[in-house]
C-alpha cells in the first residue's frame, strides 16, 4: 500500500487522469489466494460450522493469506501498469485533444 500510494500523486498526473482502477488484478489475486487456502485447514470440512472471527457468513476464510510474511512483502511492492485503468476528466481531455 505503501508503495501505490506514493506513487500515484506523480502518476495520475502523468496519465492525465483523475481516478485511477484495479482492472484484473485483484480477481487474479483472490483466484489465487483462494486456491492456495484449497489444502489450509480452514478448508477441510470440519471448520465449516465452527464460529471463528475467521470466517465470514459464507464460511470462508477469507481474514487469511496463505502466504508467508515475506512471501507477501514482496508481492506487496510490485504492482504493474497494466493491472490499472487510468479515467477521468483530464483524461478525456487529453484524448480528445489528440
Amino acid at each position: 500500500m505503501r508503495s501505490i500510494s506514493a506513487l500515484l500523486p506523480h502518476l495520475l498526473p502523468a496519465r492525465s487522469a483523475d481516478v485511477v482502477e484495479v482492472t484484473e488484478a485483484n480477481d487474479r489475486f483472490l483466484d489465487r489466494m483462494t486456491g492456495l487456502l484449497d489444502n489450509s485447514v480452514f478448508n477441510a470440512g470440519s471448520c465449516a460450522t465452527a464460529r471463528s472471527y475467521y470466517f465470514n457468513q459464507h464460511g470462508e476464510a477469507v481474514l487469511l493469506r496463505p502466504t508467508s510474511t515475506s512471501s507477501a512483502a514482496r508481492a506487496a511492492t510490485r504492482f504493474p501498469l497494466d493491472d490499472y485503468t487510468f479515467t477521468g476528466v483530464r483524461a478525456s481531455a487529453s484524448a480528445s485533444a489528440s
